[in-house]
């Protein structure tokens, strides 16, 4: 359910003991504060976490956010490359190397039982390179194959890129030309 009558929150953890959930700021400021506070958590941490704030806004979390098998191989038989995450979407930093391979080659070998083609890109989950995940991951994700990887940093790649941390660009905007702007601002730094 997506109605929200909960006015407040209040969990026994340092800057969440009073959440107000009155207007839709309030909420917006409420939602970032708890994903910068649970977001580098360990993976069952997080999953619990998750589930107390699920229970007491009194609501049901979705079970449709991610592309179902179907949807992937409609994907994929459309031309659309598909490429590995990881398989719980945790922080790689915060994992021991071999978490790391696991969750790795876990995400690879489903997208490629699915597609029944090899995958050799990869996005690392929420992709800031020194925080999210460092030389050893772009290391791991080398080393096991992949042609490249994308980071969230934002920009464009230039000869010299590092293809195991390739910046972004996100094509966000509804208006072409503000998308266009954005786009020249990249090239100037």
């Amino acid at each position: 359910s997506s109605d929200l009558s909960v006015p407040r929150l209040s969990f026994d953890a340092p800057g969440l003991d009073s959440l107000a959930l009155g207007t839709t700021a309030e909420r917006t400021l409420a939602a970032e504060t708890l994903i910068k506070s649970i977001k580098h958590l360990p993976s069952p941490e997080r999953a619990q976490w998750v589930d107390r704030i699920a229970a007491a806004c009194a609501t049901r979390l979705p079970a449709d956010l991610m592309m179902d098998e179907g949807e992937v191989r409609q994907l994929h038989h459309a031309g659309m490359e598909i490429g590995a995450h990881t398989h719980t979407h945790p922080i790689l930093s915060t994992l021991d190397e071999e978490g790391v391979r696991r969750e790795i080659g876990a995400s690879r070998a489903e997208l490629e039982r699915i597609t029944g083609h090899p995958v050799t890109a990869f996005a690392y989950p929420n992709g800031r390179p020194g925080e999210d995940y460092g030389e050893r991951e772009r290391d791991i994700v080398a080393g096991l194959g992949f042609q490249y990887a994308a980071a969230t940093r934002w920009g464009v790649s230039f000869a010299g890129t590092d293809v195991f941390q390739l910046p972004r660009f996100t094509p966000w905007d509804r208006q072409p030309s503000r998308w266009l702007a954005r786009l020249l601002l990249q090239f100037r730094n």
